[in-house]
């Protein structure tokens, strides 16, 4: 796609507000979330946050991911507290190739207890 062509970025529904940083997958969906929440989740993040990266803020410029946004989504609700009655996310509903995908994001991110909690499925 051309940047001319790019689609213009839309919030995911469950984390659409409320957060101190934005996320973008690489399929332009923004994800609002709390710096708090992915420094305690996440090395990565923390280190992120703590290298200068201190004036991020919502109107920053999002932190660009290169997963896709279903990838994030389901990253993020497997170890971030989210308030809207949605029972936890129940891995054997989720398809092989998925699981894989949020495996891997989770090493990546450093994200160790979703790895945990996914090691398992993935194995």
């Amino acid at each position: 796609m051309s940047p001319s062509t790019t689609p213009t970025p839309v919030y995911n529904n469950r984390f659409a507000t409320g957060g101190d940083i934005i996320l973008r997958a690489s399929d332009n969906v923004l994800f609002s979330v709390h710096k708090a929440n992915l420094s305690a989740l996440s090395a990565f993040f923390r280190d992120m946050f703590h290298v200068g990266s201190a004036q991020l803020s919502p109107e920053s410029e999002p932190i660009t991911m290169s997963e896709r946004a279903i990838v994030i989504e389901l990253l993020l609700q497997t170890c971030y507290p989210v308030d809207d009655g949605t029972p936890p996310l129940d891995f054997s509903m989720v398809e092989d190739s998925l699981l894989l995908s949020i495996y891997e994001a989770a090493v990546k991110y450093q994200m160790w207890l979703v790895g945990l909690a996914l090691r398992s499925f993935v194995e």
